[in-house]
């Protein structure tokens, strides 16, 4: 008697497309979650209709909050920590660019007390960070507000 030897197809599963998947789920969450604020520090900025992009140089954006505590990447800072962080840029770059994002409702003391350590320190480029104000229209539906921020050199 002939007996054929049958042909079995092999019985472990594709996994080329769940890899695909898998991979494009994983880009998609890299991408989505590396954008990140001011460090979760609520802050509202004041509103000007004039602004200007800042230009391209080194930067260090410090918030204010609306009690007047100053924050560097989300970590609070006393004015003597400010003072040796602000020396330090200036030693690694003198035309560094100190950036305010200042709540609307800060003192301006502070504020004023908070840039006088950036230029104790040899940083003399200083920007306020303000949101862009809603342009009136004459006639017609007003235009929606600026979602994001822009800075504004002083």
């Amino acid at each position: 008697m002939n007996f054929r030897e049958k042909v079995r197809e092999d019985p472990r599963p594709e996994l080329t497309s769940l890899v695909d998947i898998v991979f494009i789920l994983v880009l998609f969450l890299t991408v989505t979650t590396t954008f990140a604020t001011s460090g979760g520090i609520n802050v509202s900025l004041p509103q000007a209709s004039s602004q200007r992009p800042l230009e391209k140089a080194d930067k260090l954006f410090v918030v204010i909050n609306k009690q007047g505590d100053a924050f560097i990447e989300g970590e609070k800072l006393t004015n003597n920590e400010l003072a040796e962080r602000f020396k330090a840029l200036g030693q690694k770059a003198s035309d560094a660019v100190v950036v305010l994002q200042a709540d609307r409702d800060t003192l301006h003391g502070r504020v004023v007390e908070v840039m006088d350590l950036a230029e104790l320190a040899g940083l003399k480029r200083l920007a306020i960070a303000a949101e862009q104000k809603p342009v009136e229209a004459p006639e017609g539906p007003a235009p929606a507000a600026a979602s994001g921020s822009t800075v504004r050199a002083p």
